[in-house]
C-alpha cells in the first residue's frame, strides 16, 4: 500500500510491503527510499510512551545494538530495517555472545530515564507463588539497570557479527534479573546453558539463582496475563 510520509523529511511518498513475520504488538512493513530500506512500525498499543522509547532505541543504536530509529509519529516510528535471522534455540556461542550483548545494553545510562517498571502494579493477581516471589527478590539489594523488558525470540535479530535487539516500547529500568529471566525462560535454557549464560554474564562475580527463579516466575505470570488481555 501506499503511504504519504512527508511530514517525516527527507522521506516522501513510498510503497509499503507487510513484513511475513509479525510480532504480537504492532504492524510492521518495509519500504525502499532512494535504494535503501526501512522499517515502518505501525503501533498497535496505545498506552506506550512513544517518547521514551524513540529515546531508549536511540541509545541502544549508539551502542551498536538497536536500529537506528528515524521519525516518531503519534502511530509509527521509523527505523532502520535489518534483514537477519531470528533463532528460537542458541548454542554455546549464541549464549555467550548473547549475554555480552545484554551486559552492554545494562551499562547504558538511566539518570534521564523517568521512570521504572512497577512489577508489584503490573502483576494485579497475587498467587502464594508470586506472593513469594516478590518477598524473594525484596531480601536482595535492587540491581536496576536499563532493561529491554521483552527479550522473545521474535525481539532478537541474529548476524554472524551482532546481535540487534528490536521493539523497545517495553524498555525502561528494571532490576536486571528481569532480563535475564526473560531470557532463560523464552529460549527455555536448561540447567546447563543457563549456568553458562549467567557466568558469561556476570563475569565470575556472584550471582543468585534463587533471585533468578523469582523473576522467572514472575515473567511467566506477566505473560499469560499479557497474551489473555491482548491475544485473541
Amino acid at each position: 500500500m501506499k503511504k504519504d510520509l512527508s511530514e517525516c523529511p527527507p522521506f516522501g511518498e513510498v510503497q509499503l510491503h507487510k513484513l511475513p513475520i509479525q510480532g504480537y504488538s504492532n504492524t510492521n512493513y518495509f519500504f525502499i527510499y532512494h535504494g535503501r530500506y526501512y522499517l515502518f512500525r505501525e503501533f498497535g498499543l496505545k498506552d506506550r510512551d512513544r517518547d521514551i522509547e524513540f529515546h531508549i532505541q536511540n541509545l541502544a543504536c549508539r551502542a551498536g545494538i538497536a536500529p537506528r530509529p528515524y521519525c516518531l509519529n503519534k502511530t509509527f516510528m521509523i527505523t532502520e530495517y535489518i534483514r537477519e535471522e531470528h533463532r528460537k534455540k542458541l548454542g554455546v556461542e549464541d549464549i555467550a555472545r548473547l549475554a555480552k550483548t545484554l551486559g552492554k545494553l545494562h551499562r547504558l545510562p538511566v539518570s534521564d530515564i523517568p521512570s521504572s517498571v512497577d512489577l508489584r502494579q503490573l502483576i494485579k493477581i497475587k498467587t502464594p507463588e508470586v506472593k513469594e516471589a516478590f518477598e524473594t527478590i525484596e531480601a536482595y539489594p535492587k540491581e536496576n539497570v536499563l532493561c529491554h523488558n521483552d527479550l522473545n525470540p521474535l525481539n532478537l535479530l541474529w548476524s554472524t557479527e551482532k546481535i540487534i535487539l528490536i521493539d523497545w516500547e517495553f524498555a525502561g529500568v528494571n532490576d536486571r534479573y528481569f532480563d535475564l529471566a526473560s531470557v532463560c525462560v523464552e529460549f527455555r535454557f536448561e540447567e546447563e546453558a543457563e549456568k553458562q549464560f549467567l557466568l558469561e554474564y556476570f563475569k565470575g562475580n556472584d550471582y543468585s539463582l534463587e533471585k533468578l527463579y523469582a523473576y522467572k516466575v514472575l515473567y511467566r505470570v506477566l505473560c499469560e496475563a499479557w497474551f489473555e488481555t491482548h491475544i485473541q
